[in-house]
């Protein structure tokens, strides 16, 4: 896996060839900070501090990838951004994320991938324990409610049914 070879490379010291190959995120990190209202320069200092970021947790003995280099990549290099152009953005990003330290950027790249695990694992579930889930979490209805939306003989019913989705979501997450 090529996550595998960029990773040894890191770990070898080859920081030139796994750089070279971490660099193709840049295009797209570039058009992100672009249409935020950045420059090319802007993108290209943020990206390598990115990189540097990465490269020393890679190598420390708590690093653990739970989603693609890539992805972690340009998640840090994406917070970066909005840390440093924190004041200058007009529109309030409905994400504020007020890093003041590396823990917290570290903290926050965790929950985004805790966070797209969990939607993918929705997305995977059938069209009714995403509902019923939806319907619970998002619009607040009681149980009493989802039974009636659902045909569910009874409130316990549809508890149940709602309890065995989340068990479902819970699965995928830890196979993801």
């Amino acid at each position: 896996m090529i996550n595998d070879k960029i990773l040894n490379l890191l770990k070898s010291g080859k920081t030139d060839r796994a750089f070279v190959m971490l660099y193709k995120e840049f295009p797209k990190f570039k058009g992100y900070v672009i249409n935020q209202g950045g420059k090319k320069e802007q993108a290209e200092d943020i990206f390598q501090e990115a990189l540097l970021v990465l490269f020393k947790k890679v190598n420390t003995a708590d690093f653990e990838l739970t989603n693609t280099l890539n992805t972690y990549l340009f998640n840090t290099a994406k917070y970066m951004w909005w840390r440093v152009n924190k004041e200058k953005r007009k529109t309030e990003l409905s994400l504020d994320l007020p890093f003041t330290d590396e823990q917290e950027l570290e903290e926050a790249i965790l929950k985004e991938t805790k966070l797209l695990k969990a939607e993918k694992a929705l997305l995977i579930l059938g069209e009714k324990c995403k509902q019923i889930l939806e319907a619970f979490y998002y619009k607040g209805l009681r149980m009493v409610e989802i039974a009636k939306a659902f045909n569910y003989a009874s409130e316990k019913s549809a508890k149940n049914q709602k309890y065995k989705c989340l068990e479902r979501a819970r699965k995928e997450m830890i196979n993801l």
